[in-house]
């Protein structure tokens, strides 16, 4: 038995001697140092400026039934990734004016309020045409609502432009002379293929 034992510790010692050698052969490692992994920015810029920073739109004169002038906004990714343009119509509050015809309709009678965004229709456009949730809808109605998707801006410098206008329905009445509506309009960019807002 003590034989037998022997035999097989001296094989052991030998395999350990024959595996131990294999480390002879040549060899070579290479190694980088330093790596770095870093996110990516999405960045937007509006009308050249981030912020966004521009005297508030004014557009005045809008009469029933007819467009008014339109104003053109123009959206930039100056990120290091693509990402997907939305846009919404927040935050309106109405104030009345001074109508030109103060004897046939005065301001606090019965069914007289200074609700001019229920007469405001809005028409945006983006790269792709008409702004779905916005475009054609009123202001009140458009109020808090993002839009689909109006472009996909590419990294570095990827542009859109949105042009807006606004139609006063052909029923409004004298109740709205003067009257005006104030928003906010807000620009979303999002990364590329990520759900809407």
């Amino acid at each position: 038995m003590k034989k037998i034992l022997g035999l097989t510790v001296v094989a052991l010692m030998v395999m350990g001697l024959v595996g131990g050698g294999t480390w002879a052969y040549f060899s070579d490692v290479e190694t980088s140092a330093g790596n770095t992994f870093g996110a990516g920015t999405l960045d937007l810029e509006v009308d050249s400026e981030n912020p966004w920073a521009t005297a508030p739109i004014s557009i005045s004169n809008i009469a029933p039934g007819a467009a008014s002038a339109s104003t053109n906004i123009t959206a930039t990714n100056i990120g290091s990734l693509a990402g997907d343009l939305y846009m919404r119509i927040n935050g309106f509050t109405d104030a009345g004016g001074d109508t030109s015809e103060p004897e046939q309709v005065k301001e606090g009678e019965i069914g007289v309020t200074d609700d001019i965004s229920t007469q405001l229709v809005l028409s945006v456009t983006g790269p792709g045409g008409a702004v779905t949730n916005i475009d054609a809808q009123t202001i009140a109605s458009a109020n808090g609502t993002w839009s689909a998707k109006i472009a996909d801006l590419a990294a570095t410098n990827g542009t859109a432009d949105i042009e807006i206008s606004a139609t006063c329905n052909s029923t409004a009445t004298n109740e709205y002379q003067g009257d005006n509506c104030t928003f906010t309009i807000e620009l979303f960019l999002q990364q590329d293929e990520q759900a809407a807002p």
